[in-house]
């Protein structure tokens, strides 16, 4: 067994074995999952919750013969990256404020986490934006609206490699 590779929580992947011997050979991984195949490769689906190290822990062929433990070689990493998560905002009824042209907004945070690497954030006014504070996991979105009255709805969204959240205001 070798090889690493990297899933989204509450997902599964594909492992590959290289084994030998006649017939029918099982198997038990070291969390304890069961395998059945033939020779030269058997493949084992694992769907882990969290980053796992996977090593074969024992084989025997058609014949009851066991594999040694010097035959038991080799290892797989599965990494387990968490979904995206948002939270916010920091200020309740923050997202939904009134306010004249040229004139400031109160500042609103939301706090990223999970797997979230990164936001995007759509539909603010001309003059407001938002900075996203990759050591805090926050961004926060400030500035002057400089347009004409209107209403404004915006879109928070994580970026990250798996299933990514998103907010409104």
């Amino acid at each position: 067994i070798s090889g690493t590779t990297a899933i989204c929580n509450g997902n599964s992947t594909t492992l590959t074995l290289t084994v030998t011997g006649t017939g029918t050979i099982n198997g038990v991984l070291s969390d304890g999952t069961t395998f059945s195949g033939t020779a030269p490769s058997i493949t084992v689906t694992v769907s882990p919750t969290t980053t796992t190290t996977y090593t074969v822990s024992s084989l025997t062929d058609a014949n009851s013969c066991s594999a040694g433990v010097s035959d038991l070689t080799g290892s797989a990493v599965v990494t387990v990256n968490a979904n995206s998560t948002i939270n916010g905002p920091s200020v309740a009824g923050n997202d939904n404020q009134t306010v004249c042209i040229n004139e400031p907004i109160s500042n609103i945070s939301y706090t990223v986490g999970g797997g979230a690497t990164g936001v995007t954030v759509v539909g603010l006014p001309k003059g407001v934006s938002s900075v996203f504070d990759a050591s805090t996991g926050v961004v926060t979105i400030s500035g002057t609206p400089t347009d004409a009255s209107s209403v404004y709805p915006y879109t928070v969204t994580t970026l990250g490699p798996c299933t990514n959240a998103f907010m409104k205001g």
